[in-house]
Parts: C-alpha cells; structure tokens; sequence
C-alpha cells in the first residue's frame, strides 16, 4: 500500500525504514485530537473524509495535508492509463508484455464495448487478443500490423 500526501509525496507502508512517530495521544472529539510528541504539543483536526477516494484531509497545527491511499490495484490502474479511479473509461491501451503486433481490430473513430477485441499481439509463441476494458471512441491507434512493441507501450488511445 502506498500513500500519496498532498499528491507530491509518495510513502511506501510496508517500508520497514519509516520513522513511526512516538508519543502519546488523547482524542477531544471524533475529529480532534491532542498528540504530544516528547516536549512538542501537536493539535490534530480530521477535515475530510472520502471513503470513495480513500482519502482524507487533516491539519496539524494549523496546516493542511491531504492523504491517498493507493492500492497495488490503483497503482496498476495508473500505469495502464486509467488516470481517472472513479471512471471505468481507460485513455489508453498499453502492451501487457513486449511482443509482435499481430493485427489491429479497430481503427480511429470506431466505438468500441466492453470485452471487444482491440489487437492481436503474438508474445512467447502464443496470440494474445487485448481487449477494451470499458465502452469508448478510439481516438488514435498509434501502432500498426508487424510492429514490435514493449512492455506497457501504447497502442490505443481513447
């Protein structure tokens, strides 16, 4: 599991060399806490919370941090392109693996459903048929028949 904080600081969980706070805490309310770190008084106030997101917004002596979680699901998702969690709607295809682009099954302006053949790519001797994962308009096929592609290369775009 990963956190992003305020959407530039990326935090691995399960990292064994984070630095875990120590002190003590004592709740005031549901969302306002007392956390006493050694000398240094911290007061704590839950702004937000957005289960949908996984995230949640808190203030720490006044200023702002924003929390995401990301799971390896949602980390995988981002790299295929789907930048956007709350949307089935993939911007693009990326190659799972590299390998030969067999043959291509749409092209540009075609509407496209859910489980409809995109292209066909040969990879250890064996045809791979990548499918759309959601409904959607191709808007560019940036690759044609007999192209060798890469890992996580763009072959569709939405």
């Amino acid at each position: 599991m990963k956190v992003m904080v305020n959407e530039s600081i990326s935090i691995d969980l399960r990292s064994s060399n984070q630095s875990q706070p120590q002190g003590d805490y004592e709740a005031i309310t549901s969302r306002l806490y007392h956390f006493l770190e050694g000398n240094t008084s911290h007061q704590i106030v839950i702004s937000e919370i957005n289960p949908s997101q996984n995230s949640y917004s808190i203030r720490v002596n006044g200023n702002l941090y924003t929390y995401r979680a990301v799971s390896k699901g949602q980390q995988y998702m981002e790299k295929l392109g789907i930048s956007d969690l709350d949307s089935d709607q993939a911007k693009q295809v990326v190659a799972p693996m590299p390998g030969l682009v067999l043959d291509i099954k749409v092209k540009k302006g075609d509407v496209v459903e859910k489980g409809q053949a995109l292209v066909i790519l040969e990879a250890m001797k064996m045809e791979n048929v990548i499918k759309a994962d959601s409904p959607g308009t191709v808007s560019d096929v940036v690759v044609s028949s007999g192209t060798s592609v890469d890992k996580n290369q763009v072959l569709i775009e939405f």
